[in-house]
């Protein structure tokens, strides 16, 4: 049996794996994305650091996690965000998300899901329009930046998109920061996956019945072409493996498989038949209680129908 992993190495490698997402952005839009990124973490920081002096809380390694949100409320917007729209998002997400919902230690809610969807709804046009060709960004506002809808929007009203669908295998344009390069997702998510710092079981789930649905109702006929875009629209696959897929909140097993299968059903449906932009993103707040339900009744139920070995039914 694996050992279970600390909170805090769970922490770094995310970060880390989220530092890769922002570098292949500031290659396209330049360093204005690194400005976003680390206006976000230092805002999260500092945010954490005054709720947990509130709360009387000591600072812990383990709350590096606010670095994970701050970066993650970042790369699931376009390149052209303000700097107040991350900034705001990002101070919701920690106070609102992670410290008044259960706490840092046991949260309710993605803090990271909370602030977009905070972001999204209050500043929609600035947090879904993405610019309509790659260049370098200026590093102060992007006012003058042309901007259109984003593939998400595209694919959803549709079922298709203009273009080389294959292109996206490096670096795409009309899509966040964060899921514009399905070769890039795919090696993150199997990192994340071998090294147990996302959910497996989760992401198969949601993943496959996502992918089955999207190709049932595209007009596309060929499967690398539905893959690609049922994956990487609608921060589908950006979702699943860092909200849904959180090994700290995810269901273990079969009942992580059934989690994630029925994300990935609401996730269709919310997107394809409903036409909600980055629908996955708003999801995860509404499932993740269900997931934390999940984790009790496994728990409750495992300790029941086994013989308690070194009090192990007692720890949990």
């Amino acid at each position: 049996m694996f050992e279970a992993k600390s909170r805090k190495t769970i922490a770094l490698e995310r970060i880390c794996t989220l530092l890769c997402f922002a570098v292949v952005s500031a290659a396209e839009y330049g360093a204005r994305v690194f400005l976003l990124c680390s206006a976000a973490v230092i805002v999260s920081m500092l945010t954490e650091i005054i709720c947990n002096e509130i709360r009387r809380k000591p600072l812990k390694l383990a709350d590096l996690e606010a670095s994970a949100v701050g970066l993650l409320v970042t790369l699931m917007m376009p390149p052209t965000v303000s700097y107040a729209v991350v900034i705001i998002a990002c101070i919701f997400a920690i106070i609102i998300g992670r410290q008044i919902f259960g706490g840092s230690e046991n949260p309710v809610f993605p803090a990271a899901a909370v602030g977009y969807v905070f972001a999204q709804l209050t500043w929609r046009t600035e947090v879904l329009t993405v610019p309509r060709v790659m260049e370098k960004l200026p590093l102060g506002t992007c006012a003058d930046i042309l901007t259109t809808e984003s593939a998400s929007h595209l694919w959803n009203v549709s079922g298709t998109i203009t273009g080389q669908r294959m292109d996206w295998l490096t670096v795409t344009k009309l899509l966040p920061m964060g899921s514009n390069s399905m070769l890039l997702l795919v090696v993150v998510g199997a990192v994340l996956c071998l090294r147990r710092s996302s959910a497996f079981c989760t992401v198969l789930g949601m993943l496959s019945v996502s992918l089955l649905f999207g190709a049932a109702t595209s007009y596309w006929t060929t499967a690398e072409g539905v893959l690609v875009c049922t994956a990487m629209t609608n921060l589908t696959l950006f979702s699943a493996l860092y909200l849904f897929g959180d090994p700290l909140i995810a269901p273990k097993g079969p009942l992580g498989i059934a989690y994630g299968m029925l994300a990935g059903f609401f996730s269709f449906y919310l997107t394809r038949i409903m036409h909600i932009q980055n629908a996955p993103v708003m999801l995860s707040i509404v499932m993740q209680p269900l997931a934390i339900w999940m984790n009790a009744i496994r728990a409750q139920y495992g300790c029941r129908n086994s013989v308690p070995k070194k009090g192990r039914c007692a720890e949990q």
